[in-house]
């Protein structure tokens, strides 16, 4: 259980450097001035990749860079932020679609 939430910990800790990529998925959803709403998810994909794809990257770099911590769980890592973007996902799919 200790090594479970020092993970918890660990995924805190990583988000919060990587949080110019919320900062940026954000953006792309809060400044969506043209008022465009699409009418099914597939329409909406480009959207998503232009908004969610620089948080990816960094989520990914950020795991590759973290591995090497002895008490690292990469899967519970992947299951973790896996979970978060598709947070995001859900969050622009309410937002857009419609």
């Amino acid at each position: 259980m200790k090594k479970v939430l020092l993970n918890i910990w660990y995924w805190l800790k990583i988000n919060l450097y990587i949080g110019i990529g919320h900062i940026w998925a954000l953006i792309g959803i809060a400044f969506n001035d043209t008022g465009e709403h699409y009418d099914t998810v597939f329409e909406a994909i480009p959207y998503l990749n232009n908004g969610l794809s620089f948080l990816i990257i960094l989520s990914i770099i950020a795991g590759i860079l973290n591995r090497k911590n002895e008490k690292f769980s990469l899967i519970q890592y992947i299951i973790m932020q896996g979970l978060m973007v598709l947070a995001w996902v859900m969050f622009y799919i309410s937002n857009l679609v419609g």
